[in-house]
């Protein structure tokens, strides 16, 4: 009985462990804003760093944004599954109550349509079908899982260029000590720099890409009770 309830609720638990992460990642960045501000705000000479963290930031939270659509999206049709099998065990019109454009009602369409045409039906293309429509629309997820962890290898190569250009104005300077600050400068930025972007691509791609896998179990996991249900 526990483990159905679970399952149940396999979408809500997703969701109540992407508040529980975003809570305990706004937890260490109050315990440890000085540091951060000293990497992220006191150290950024320029618009560099924060150009291509917020790059980071708005691909991460563009792509959050679909991936909570998509939770929620699958939360709905969990809730169809189990009220379709409620209105089937109460013998009453298994459409009742459930959304025309979940996944069960459109596979209980077919299946409806095949038998009055005395059609053959073949469930492992039905499943086939009902997996390729669902991954296809992940694309801009896909797109984001493989590209978070690149934007942080970019901001790396462009901050040690800036390190290195500050470092060559140092060795090529005449000499004076402004010429040595201001290639100290362009040196502490560019590897901060480089830790800042770093940084951020690698949680942004942690974050992200768990709950994208859980997102692809869930797709999983509604597939094959659809595919319980009906078989």
């Amino acid at each position: 009985m526990a483990n159905a309830k679970s399952q149940h609720h396999y979408t809500r638990i997703v969701l109540l462990q992407m508040l529980v992460v975003f809570l305990l990642l706004a937890c260490v960045i109050f315990w440890q804003w000085e540091v951060l501000h000293q990497i992220y705000l006191k150290n950024q000479l320029n618009a560099v760093g924060w150009a291509i963290n917020g790059g980071i930031a708005l691909l991460f939270f563009c792509g959050l944004a679909v991936l909570i659509g998509r939770f929620f999206e699958y939360r709905g049709q969990e809730a169809s599954i189990s009220r379709f099998l409620s209105n089937i065990r109460n013998n009453d019109d298994p459409m009742l109550g459930v959304d025309r454009r979940c996944m069960v009602a459109e596979r209980y369409q077919t299946l409806r349509d095949l038998n009055r045409r005395r059609a053959n039906i073949n469930q492992s293309a039905l499943a086939a079908t009902l997996l390729a429509a669902e991954s296809s629309r992940n694309s801009f997820l896909k797109f984001v899982h493989n590209v978070l962890i690149l934007t942080g290898v970019f901001g790396t190569i462009v901050s040690l260029s800036l390190a290195l250009l500050g470092a060559s104005d140092m060795i090529q300077g005449s000499g004076q000590a402004s010429d040595q600050t201001s290639g100290l400068g362009t040196m502490i930025f560019g590897m901060s720099t480089a830790l800042s972007t770093t940084m951020t691509a690698i949680m942004a791609y942690l974050i992200f890409g768990y709950f994208y896998i859980k997102l692809t179990d869930t797709q999983t996991y509604l597939i094959s009770r659809i595919e319980e249900v009906t078989a």
